[in-house]
This record gives C-alpha cells, structure tokens and sequence, in this order.
C-alpha cells in the first residue's frame, strides 16, 4: 500500500509539474529562511559552551554609582584577585586578565594586529585550554613567553614551525613562542591570537597595586558547591573594608558565565535586565512565522486544486476506498513534499550561509551529520508535511463520491444522503 502511495504522489508531482514546483519552491524557502535563523540562535545560545567548567567560571563585575546612575562595569583592582583568593573560602583560582588588545606584530616582512591578553599562568587550567604543542607548565612562566592560537601561528609563520621561534611586538620587543593552542570556536567571549605573561604586563605598572584603581578583568573558579550568594555577600564591600572606608563608590559581586552573552546589561540601577535573550526570542518568533506562512501558502495551493482531484477522490472511493486510507494518502503527499521541500532548502542554505554570515558578522556552518541538525530537519519535515498537508488531506477525503463523478462542486463538510453508504 504504501509502495502504491509514494507511486501515486510521484505521478501526481509528474503530471502537474508547475504547481509541484511552485508549491516545493515555496515551502523550500520558508525552511531554508527559518533554518538561518535557527542556525544564528543555534550559535547565540552555545555561546562559552566550548569551556567545560563554564557552570564554575565567573567574571567579578563592579557596580560604581555616579550622580544617581549605576553603571556596571568588568574592571577591578590589581590587588583584587590574590586577596579574595585567600580570604573568601569557595573560591578556588581568581586570575587577573589584562584587557583585550590589538598589537603589531612582526615576523620578518609579515606585519599584522592580532588581538590577545596578557593573563595569570592559572588561566590556562581555568579556560582547559587546548595545547596543540609546548609545555602548559611553562607556556607563560617567563615574561617573555607567548602562547599562539593555532590561526595566529599560521597567520605569523605560515605552514612553518612556530614552537620556540621569536616574534617581535610594536617597538621591536622579542618573544619567545612557548605554545601553540587550538582556537576556541567563534561563539566564544574569550577568543584571542596571542596570551602573554601577566607579569609582563604589571611591569612598572604601579597602579595595579592600588585598590582605588579599577583597570584589569578577575575571572573566577569556584570549588565545587560554592555558595555564590555568601561569596557576594563578603565580596560586596571588600575593596570598602581592605581600605578602611575611603573606597566606597565600587561594590563587587561575581556574574556567571553562563549569563555572558544573553544576559551581560543592566538598567540605571545596576540591575540585570534582558539582554541578548531577547533577540533570540524575537528571531525565533520570526522564524516560526516565517513557516507558518510557508504552511499555509502550502495548504493553500492544495485546496484550492480540490476540484481538479475531486473526480479521483470519487473514483477511490466507488472502488472501496475508506476515508481513513485517503487521509493517510494526502497527508503521505504532503510528506513527501515537505521532504523534497527540504532537500531543496538544503540546497538554498549552502549558497546563502557566505552572504547571510556576512550580514550577521559569524561565521555559522552548516553540518548535515550533526545529530541535532538532523533532527531539526526531520522535525521541520514532519512538522511542515502533517501541519500543511492536514487540512488538504480531511477536504478532500470529505468529497462526496456521488456528487464528484456528477461533477458538482464541493464545500468542506458538505453531504448527501448516500455519504453514509460510501
């Protein structure tokens, strides 16, 4: 039977080529305008999700009051991070992060910027980053280390060893190339080409040893069951308390970062408030509009087409054709063009991700053996065939056989007499 179905559909596809295409093409847009979006949402709610202690790291953010308006902002003192380390039970490593800078560098005649930090040696174990080559114990342990992404050393070096050769920064400052690192993913708010010693970076940097200049970013590790709420409890006034009363315009607290991306604004008051989230909700909104419209459009164009198959339909039904068997063909119909709708959406989204990644400034990609991109196609397909094939399916299958072979025309629910009989 069902052999006969998909015989069927395709012959019906055959013989009425222009509305097959026009109703394939069109379901095969919405999909593929729907997919882009899923895709953009895929990467926004994935964000950070490449750090596999992500539920333990924490920025320590700063709320600084000014005229009756609170701003939050990421920076700290110098001498934040080894004091609540030691003082605050719970917490397991804070590092101090320098913030993200473009600089010059030099290898023979390749000239370029490329974006990096200068951080603590802990940095490494707090972010499980990736060593592709050197030693994680003492990529940073000199000041004049430097740890290359895998795309900075190819950006510097070429297809050449990169491992222990010397670069140059801005005033022709040398470094030493300690370690090649895998490149964290594109979704990640901590992507960087270079990471240099902290130590560097402190040199002659004097203010870093005042607790009343905020300058440099704390990351945090908790232990395992920390409480956050009694950390921020002590952290509140710590800077207020380690300089007797006379810092009191910052109160700290430390912000999860699960909450980086989506969730990273605060209002005049210094209270969270929705952030990226609601981007994602609204284009996941237009993106479920987008095939709506695409299923109707469909469903659409299949009723209306009721009355050239309306003799069919009279014709199953005198050779003992049940109602049922007449759903489960046209909703079968609608299947097999919602499968060849997305056949055809796959086809659209591969010559449309380079423009719509240009649009959005990400590089997002499309990967056909990924489990959930699979399963999101078939949900699409099923979703999509049932939901725009179901009205079409209970129409037709609802026409009368008497008054279809008399060519009468046909309204949904109408009836004779003889129905009952057939």
């Amino acid at each position: 039977m069902i052999k006969n179905f998909i015989k069927a559909t395709f012959r019906n596809l055959w013989k009425t080529k222009s509305y097959s295409f026009l109703n394939i093409f069109g379901l095969a847009i919405g999909i593929a305008a729907a997919a882009l979006i899923f895709l953009w949402v895929e990467n926004e709610i994935n964000y950070n999700k490449n750090f596999t202690k992500i539920d333990d790291i924490y920025v320590v953010k700063s709320k600084q009051t000014y005229d009756g308006a609170t701003f939050v902002f990421e920076s700290t003192p110098g001498t934040l991070s080894q004091a609540i380390e030691k003082e605050i039970p719970g917490i397991k490593h804070a590092v101090r992060v320098g913030s993200n800078n473009s600089l010059l560098f030099s290898n023979g005649e390749n000239n370029l910027y490329l974006n990096g930090y200068h951080a603590e040696p802990e940095i490494l174990d707090l972010l499980s980053i990736n060593f592709l080559q050197g030693n994680r114990s003492e990529a940073l342990k000199e000041p004049n280390n430097i740890i290359l992404s895998l795309d900075g050393a190819k950006l510097l070096f070429g297809d050449e060893p990169a491992l222990g050769k010397s670069v140059h920064i801005g005033n022709n400052e040398s470094y030493i190339v300690s370690g090649i690192v895998q490149d964290f993913p594109n979704n990640s708010s901590l992507k960087f080409n270079w990471m240099i010693p902290f130590k560097k970076f402190e040199t002659g940097q004097e203010w870093l040893k005042e607790w009343g200049n905020n300058g440099i970013m704390t990351l945090i590790q908790l232990e395992k069951n920390a409480d956050v709420n009694q950390i921020n409890a002590k952290l509140l006034d710590f800077v207020k308390n380690k300089t007797n009363g006379q810092v009191t315009f910052s109160k700290n607290f430390l912000y999860p970062m699960n909450r980086w991306r989506l969730y990273n604004a605060f209002d005049q008051n210094g209270n969270e408030k929705e952030g990226g989230i609601k981007n994602v909700k609204l284009f996941s909104l237009v993106a479920c509009i987008v095939l709506l419209i695409a299923c109707i459009n469909f469903m659409n164009l299949a009723t209306a087409r009721s009355e050239k198959r309306a003799k069919e339909v009279g014709m199953r039904k005198v050779v003992g054709a049940t109602k049922n068997s007449l759903i489960a063909q046209f909703l079968g119909e609608s299947l097999i063009f919602a499968f060849l709708s997305a056949l055809l959406a796959i086809v659209f989204i591969y010559i449309s991700i380079g423009p719509f990644n240009s649009i959005i400034n990400q590089k997002l990609e499309v990967n056909l053996l990924s489990t959930n991109h699979l399963l999101f196609l078939l949900t699409i397909v099923l979703s999509c065939g049932i939901f725009a094939g179901s009205y079409p399916a209970f129409y037709l299958s609802s026409f009368n056989p008497i008054s279809t072979l008399k060519g009468h025309k046909q309204k949904a629910g109408a009836s004779i007499s003889f129905e009952k009989d057939w």
